[in-house]
């Protein structure tokens, strides 16, 4: 059973293989340890803010991901994480991205958790090929938080590097909120979008029709994927919290409305453009993340999956 909770804000402020070949082992990107979130199509390649995988690897000193035609070009701007430690950005383009590991444990057998998502509403498509690790590196499984969020919304919760937050989406409020709860979370939001199903600020479609594909809106604007399909919702964990901000949220005892007047003030926003800066989008997250453990939510003590 889950929970969806509707948030208003004032509208003027804010089964693969692997091949070890010299010196280095070639992951494919089938291989089933390799832990997808989001929304991907079949190249596989990304779609929607904030999608993309997680890797749990041991001895791992270096790591590639190999991307196809299908990437943004001139690059994609993607958020990573070491052991769960702050994100900070690649700009991966077609062919390999060596992904920096400094952070990352160099003691024997030592187990490191590697996080990769596209930081952008726009501009965001990375379509993962391979994965090239050294050769002494063990893909683990990666075990996921038993919590799930998945949000849904407009641009203050699809935020990118377009309305000047420096990691974009990894930024943005409801990434804060999954990172606080250490929790799974997905988002599927674009900014402009429409709730009803109707042409707005450039976007084709409303969320209550695009929801339901695997493309973002921006799929109208691309000339190698030009359509849709339909999203197959039996990828996803089953959310454990869905969160609605956009529109109004109206329905039975497991939708609560949550009361956000005052949350966000001119001082929180950029004066050109009326969003959330990133002191104010941190703001909204502590506030959430305050009312949801007033709800009775708990975060987990420890991220599922051990470093």
């Amino acid at each position: 059973m889950y929970s969806i909770l509707g948030l208003t804000l004032l509208s003027c402020v804010v089964g693969g293989l692997s091949s070890t070949r010299g010196a280095a082992t070639t992951i494919y990107d089938d291989h089933p340890a390799i832990y997808y979130h989001g929304r991907w199509d079949k190249s596989p390649g990304t779609w929607w803010a904030g999608s993309g995988f997680k890797l749990h690897v041991k001895n791992l000193r270096n790591l590639t991901i190999n991307l196809g035609e299908h990437t943004t070009a001139p690059y994609a701007a993607v958020g990573v994480s070491i052991d769960y430690q702050d994100f900070f950005t690649v700009n991966a383009s077609v062919g390999a991205n060596v992904i920096p590991l400094d952070s990352a444990s160099t003691k024997k057998n030592a187990e490191t958790v590697v996080r990769i998502n596209v930081e952008g509403w726009q501009n965001n498509r990375i379509n993962l090929e391979t994965l090239t690790l050294n050769s002494a590196a063990e893909l683990l499984p990666y075990k996921p938080s038993k919590l799930a969020f998945q949000f849904i919304g407009d641009s203050l919760s699809a935020v990118g590097q377009g309305q000047f937050l420096p990691l974009g989406v990894d930024q943005a409020w409801p990434f804060l909120v999954g990172e606080h709860f250490k929790a799974e979370h997905t988002i599927v939001a674009q900014p402009g979008a429409a709730l009803k199903d109707i042409v707005s600020f450039g976007n084709q479609h409303g969320v209550s029709f695009q929801y339901f594909r695997t493309e973002d809106t921006g799929y109208y604007y691309t000339t190698d994927h030009n359509f849709t399909t339909p999203w197959d919702f039996s990828r996803d964990q089953t959310p454990t919290h869905i969160v609605i901000h956009i529109g109004t949220a109206l329905g039975d005892k497991n939708i609560h409305l949550v009361d956000t007047t005052g949350w966000v003030t001119f001082d929180d926003v950029f004066p050109d453009n009326i969003h959330p800066d990133v002191p104010g989008h941190a703001k909204i997250a502590g506030l959430f993340e305050s009312w949801l453990e007033n709800w009775g939510s708990k975060a987990e003590n420890k991220w599922a999956t051990a470093v």
